[in-house]
């Protein structure tokens, strides 16, 4: 079990163009996990932050309705690969106050595009004075760095976490 008291959620461009990119069974395993990982955001009272790309769609239905079972949820777009970026996102929510609002100090990160929107959004919130968790079964992309995820999240600083352990409460 993962202590989940001071944890937040950042779910990155779960949108419908992003998942096109990788294959079918790959985003129906992804999907699945993220929504089992929004039901215990939804019981534990977990905050939930969705970013996504401005690229004039919403992240998948799929997705969005868990997301408003949870009590403390909201979103942003971004134009930019990093949404930690001040200059980068679009409205009134900035991530580092909103996360901190909600008194978070460690986020989960999930979606696609994990070396490149994931990875950069994570590294804006490490440089804001996040601690990041990384699990494998809830980020993909259309093809895995030299080494795997787990290693190229590692050399990041993420801490690598089991999902097994997220889930079980």
């Amino acid at each position: 079990m993962i202590n989940t008291n001071d944890l937040g959620i950042a779910i990155v461009d779960m949108q419908e163009s992003f998942l096109k990119k990788i294959p079918e069974e790959e985003v129906k395993r992804l999907v699945k996990k993220q929504r089992r990982v929004l039901e215990v955001a939804a019981q534990k009272d977990i905050p939930v932050l969705v970013f996504e790309y401005d690229i004039g769609e919403r992240t998948i239905n799929e997705i969005s309705e868990n997301v408003k079972a949870v009590p403390r949820n909201t979103s942003l777009q971004k134009i930019y690969a990093n949404g930690f970026e001040p200059e980068e996102i679009r409205g009134e929510v900035k991530p580092k106050d909103w996360f901190l609002e909600q008194k978070v100090k460690r986020i989960l990160f999930s979606g696609v595009y994990a070396t490149d929107c994931v990875a950069d959004t994570g590294l804006g919130a490490r440089n804001a004075g996040f601690d990041i968790l990384f699990s494998r079964a809830l980020v993909n992309q259309n093809e895995v760095p030299f080494g795997g995820f787990e290693t190229y999240f590692s050399f990041l600083g993420f801490q690598i976490i089991s999902y097994k352990q997220l889930i079980r409460y």
